[in-house]
């Protein structure tokens, strides 16, 4: 099997883990002639480790615009399978390439970012010795297809996110990160607060589902289910333990208070009780929006900030059913 390697050397801890990670997943990939970006922290160490590989060459940066580019590269080279090495954020970019692009490559996604939590993730960085090629499956993954204002902005596979905040690691700790910061280059710490309010509406496919006039609203989050069988016969988890069978793939969620932190404790929990959640579910042909955001509001895919929001903004979400192939244990 012919592989393009894609490393995000800055995700997560950053540079130093992912040198120690990369000669313990070369060991693990025995039979796959890997494709490898000149420049690069993954050809240096390939080179250290007296490799075999090819070489390609294309700008480096430090960016998801290197993200693409490396993905369009491999693709060009017809690689039977992409190997993506980064947080969610990164296992997203390479993703929404490989689906631009119209190509049928699965990825194997190593999770080395601050959560790897995504349905990407293969496996995660700390547990990459225990990889085994032969007993990955190859599956289809579900997306929600992401649109401000008609523009399009991606498909999330984990989930889409209404938020100030995002997480990211500053000193080897997993922070909340200013996510309108972010997105004007400056890397910050804030608290996770509510971008909702009384303007803030949720409809489906035209209909007002939930209405801020009427409902406290802390945080929305929609989420594809790629994996039915955890919530399977388990009625605690509302609308999740029916969609999948109904062909409602797609859940958004309004949780009376913000969930979406880095630091949890039990007194954070007291304070939110009882928590309030509505749900709505979405399958093929439904479209639900998102309007009248309020505060320092900005849109995450993935874990990634794509932009900021207005009260103006109208976020439109979709379900993209096996829309990618990645591999799974």
């Amino acid at each position: 099997m012919r592989a393009g390697l894609i490393v995000h050397s800055a995700a997560g801890r950053g540079e130093a883990a992912i040198r120690e990670l990369l000669p313990i997943l070369f060991s693990r990939l025995g039979g796959v002639f890997l494709l490898i970006v000149s420049g690069t922290v993954d050809f240096s160490v390939a080179k250290e480790e007296g490799m075999e590989f090819a070489q390609v060459d294309i700008p480096v940066t430090d960016d998801f615009a290197f993200i693409e580019r490396a993905v369009e590269a491999m693709l060009e080279r017809e690689v039977d399978a992409l190997i993506g090495v980064g947080g969610d954020g990164t296992l997203c970019a390479i993703a929404n390439t490989i689906v631009a692009k119209e190509a049928n490559v699965p990825l194997l996604g190593i999770g080395a970012g601050s959560s790897n939590v995504g349905p990407l993730v293969t496996i995660r960085g700390s547990d990459v010795e225990r990889l085994n090629l032969s007993s990955l499956v190859d599956r289809p993954i579900h997306g929600i297809d992401v649109r401000v204002n008609n523009e399009h902005k991606g498909i999330a596979f984990n989930d889409v996110t209404f938020s100030n905040i995002f997480f990211g690691t500053v000193d080897g700790a997993r922070v909340d990160l200013d996510a309108r910061a972010m997105i004007a280059g400056r890397k910050m710490e804030t608290q996770p607060r509510s971008v909702c309010g009384k303007k803030t509406r949720v409809s489906k496919n035209g209909l007002v589902m939930i209405d801020g006039l009427d409902t406290q609203m802390g945080q929305i989050i929609a989420s594809p289910i790629n994996d039915a069988l955890p919530y399977s016969g388990k009625a605690v988890s509302g609308l999740m333990c029916w969609g999948p069978y109904l062909g409602k793939e797609g859940v958004l969620t309004m949780a009376s208070s913000v969930l979406i932190r880095t630091h949890i404790d039990q007194g954070a929990i007291e304070a939110v009780e009882p928590l309030t959640l509505r749900q709505i579910s979405f399958g093929d042909g439904d479209s639900v929006e998102v309007a009248g955001l309020e505060g320092d509001a900005a849109l995450i895919v993935d874990g990634t900030p794509i932009c900021a929001l207005t009260p103006f903004d109208r976020v439109a979400l979709s379900l993209r059913r096996s829309v990618l192939h990645a591999y799974r244990t």
